[in-house]
């Protein structure tokens, strides 16, 4: 017993000096787990460890825990065995003993620094070029619309009861015709049930006419109330529309849509004009996120927001489309935690889950979309996609889930698979704008440029942000034919873009556009990026051009402009 006993007081004195430090300071879940395993090996228990355990112990997961539908032990082990090498690297190279944990167990033990290397599994080989961080943006935006499959008009509210609760009123016939009255009704139907698209609303009706304090009891639990007039229904349809907070009456919206009559029914106009009240009112960055935003004065975004673990779901949604949005690593810090301590608590929430898949794809090293040395969390490209199939597989109706699925199939190289999952997302949410985005930059990937170009217009069409990378095709498309007109329309939003290729763009515009002061002005900035790409001037873009035709064109034209390139054959 003595060589146990000496052993597990050696296993306690290094647990203690690897949980003291700095490098698992900012990991509490890390700390937990290791904390959590160490206690149950010193115990004589650690035969006892395996994934369901850990998962109901550590984890918060409940009795229903499946380990081959929710990868998180499995992911959290990765982290800690990573987190331990990075300890032992900056604060402890020269220790004889290593704390470790061999692949494919849970009980930790003592090696020297060879045997702690050779329990190391070789590197997986990663597409180096797949640095597409477009696709991850589109991914999301916003990943940010939470649609479902309506396939009739009934309402129908969602078991998650962490969302917000609308309630929509009739709509007000101020036109001269009564025979317009129908339409009060037919039309708070139509609103009602394309609101229900997002995963992240609860929706009812009501029969109110008038929002006041005076009739807030009618509205029961609902926070916000949508309610409108219809204006006319002669040569256009014109509806006047308010969303009122319920908590303040204070309006948070107000808003006309117009559309002529021309050659369509006002059934027809109608239905247009209700998909995009719906967006307006419960998309992505629209008027209930930014409002709710607002309101979370509470916030701190700080790295470490003890708070973020203790707020409700929809606003953990919130901080996730700000990320989307601002793209920090603070806000991915914090909107990950609130989101994962959100999901312990509703591990069945599909919204929420997709959110988490997304975040996981933003935050894979490999990719460089984000500063992943000031994450509290990062994954891999496999773990990202476990993730995004647990979410479709939780709602598959769900067609977010597909889109974030699809982007984990691009950048795995996978192009005919994204395809396929992006057009689903579409089939499930044709004014999904996100999925339409995507998959022009999958046709353009191929080279489809026919479909790409219209694919990147329906994005532009059903979207509220001129998201640059809705407007790659058509710039491409004016590279590839050298078309100086193209390229200058599609350039107004294309170079507002983030990505550190971005003067690679500036440069190609203004070299087809004939204008001499900016290539001198861009030129530096490519020849740079290059450098920091083992010379080459294309780096990320490489992931979204179809080979080899698009790629020559591109390098031909930077070539042009006096960047230093080597143009492939054929």
């Amino acid at each position: 017993m003595g060589g146990v006993e000496n052993e597990y007081t050696r296993l306690a004195s290094e647990a203690e000096r690897v949980l003291s430090s700095s490098t698992f300071k900012r990991s509490a879940r890390s700390r937990d787990l290791l904390q959590y395993l160490i206690d149950e090996t010193l115990a004589g228990r650690r035969d006892g460890l395996n994934e369901t355990v850990i998962a109901q112990d550590v984890l918060s997961r409940d009795a229903g825990f499946d380990p081959s539908k929710d990868p998180v032990v499995r992911v959290q082990m990765r982290r800690l065995r990573d987190l331990l090498a990075k300890y032992y690297d900056a604060e402890a190279p020269d220790a004889t003993e290593r704390l470790a944990l061999p692949q494919g167990g849970y009980r930790p033990a003592l090696f020297g620094e060879a045997e702690v290397t050779a329990l190391e599994p070789e590197p997986r080989a990663f597409p180096t070029r797949l640095i597409a961080l477009s696709l991850v943006v589109l991914v999301g935006i916003g990943v940010a619309a939470f649609f479902f499959l309506r396939t009739d008009q009934s309402v129908r509210n969602t078991s998650v009861q962490n969302y917000p609760l609308v309630t929509v009123l009739p709509f007000e016939n101020t036109t001269d015709d009564p025979g317009n009255d129908v339409f009060e009704r037919g039309f708070q139907r139509q609103v009602a049930a394309d609101l229900q698209r997002f995963r992240t609303m609860r929706v009812s009706l009501s029969n109110e006419q008038v929002v006041s304090p005076e009739t807030a009891h009618y509205f029961g639990d609902a926070e916000f109330a949508l309610t409108g007039k219809i204006m006319s229904l002669s040569n256009e349809v014109d509806i006047l529309l308010s969303l009122v907070d319920l908590k303040t009456y204070r309006t948070v919206l107000r808003q006309r849509f117009r559309r002529l009559a021309g050659a369509l029914d006002y059934y027809d106009l109608m239905a247009g004009i209700s998909a995009e009240i719906s967006g307006r009112v419960g998309g992505p960055s629209g008027a209930i996120e930014k409002h709710e935003f607002a309101e979370m004065t509470d916030v701190n975004l700080a790295v470490g927001l003890p708070e973020a673990q203790h707020l409700p779901s929809y606003r953990c949604i919130v901080l996730y489309e700000e990320f989307y949005e601002k793209r920090t690593p603070d806000l991915f810090n914090v909107a990950h935690d609130c989101i994962d301590a959100r999901l312990r608590a509703n591990p069945n929430d599909a919204a929420l889950a997709t959110a988490r898949a997304f975040l996981a794809l933003q935050s894979i090293p490999q990719l460089r979309l984000i500063d992943t040395d000031r994450l509290v969390e990062t994954y891999s490209l496999d773990e990202a996609h476990a993730l995004a199939s647990n979410a479709v597989a939780m709602d598959p109706g769900y067609d977010m889930a597909h889109v974030v699925i699809g982007g984990a199939e691009f950048f795995r190289g996978e192009i005919g698979a994204a395809i396929r999952s992006l057009r689903q997302a579409i089939a499930l949410n044709p004014s999904n704008a996100q999925a339409l985005g995507s998959l022009g930059l999958a046709y353009m990937k191929q080279g489809d440029w026919t479909r790409a170009v219209e694919s990147a217009r329906l994005a532009q069409l059903h979207s509220k942000t001129r998201l640059p990378l809705y407007h790659f095709p058509a710039f491409f498309d004016g590279v590839l034919t050298r078309d100086p007109l193209k390229v200058a329309r599609a350039a107004i939003t294309a170079t507002r873009t983030k990505a550190p290729y971005r003067p690679v763009l500036e440069l190609l515009a203004a070299q087809l556009q004939g204008d001499a002061g900016r290539v001198e002005k861009f030129r530096a900035d490519v020849q740079a990026y290059a450098v920091a790409n083992g010379g080459d001037p294309l780096g990320g873009l490489r992931a979204l051009l179809a080979e080899p035709e698009t790629t020559s064109a591109v390098l031909e034209v930077l070539a042009d402009a006096g960047v230093e390139v080597q143009i492939p054959e054929g």
